[in-house]
């Protein structure tokens, strides 16, 4: 007597899926930091997963899972964003640093930077940028030169004001003098010199 057989063969039964389960349990859930080829590589991988194979197909499914932990594996972070360390490194090239009293920290700050750092490091590359500013921030100028100034009054105080009929100009443009201006402002005291 032949007695009906249920067939198990591997074409009735579902390939197992558990190694692409693994796999697709390791992808990362923010996708943002890494950069948009790899991504793309990870979502074609992820996207080519055929959920309906047999297990006479199973080797399929194991490259399924292997492409998705190779796709993992190749992702690429971003490069971090160093739009503020340029812009800071510009405002300090654009600055004469012969009008500063000590102009070495702005250029350690700018010798500082390192490149080829990714997004996961940003804040590093933010603090590079805050160096910098805090450097230019702390700069002081050189005081004004009052050389001139000071020969100026020199000549004036030689001179005897009795001799003249009206030396008050002479007095008034010495009293008018302000000490303590920075180079920036050597045209005005420069002017003062001229005065007198």
């Amino acid at each position: 007597i032949e007695h009906p057989t249920f067939s198990w063969d591997l074409t009735n039964r579902l390939a197992d899926y558990t190694a692409v389960n693994v796999a697709l349990d390791k992808v990362p859930q923010d996708i943002s930091v890494y950069t948009d080829e790899t991504v793309s590589v990870l979502k074609q991988a992820i996207d080519s997963v055929d959920t309906s194979l047999s297990a006479a197909e199973q080797s399929k499914v194991d490259a399924m899972a292997q492409a998705i932990e190779d796709a993992i594996t190749a992702l690429q972070y971003k490069d971090a964003d160093y739009t503020k360390v340029d812009a800071a490194i510009a405002k300090a090239n654009a600055l004469n640093k012969d009008n500063y009293k000590d102009f070495t920290g702005v250029e350690a700050a700018v010798n500082a930077v390192t490149r080829g750092k990714n997004i996961t490091e940003q804040t590093e590359v933010d603090a590079m940028a805050k160096a910098i500013e805090d450097a230019i921030a702390a700069l002081q100028y050189k005081d004004a030169d009052y050389t001139k100034v000071d020969a100026a009054i020199a000549k004036a105080n030689a001179l005897n004001k009795n001799d003249y009929k009206d030396f008050s100009g002479v007095e008034t443009a010495v009293k008018a003098v302000v000490r303590g201006k920075n180079i920036t402002e050597q045209s005005e005291v420069d002017k003062m010199a001229k005065a007198i």
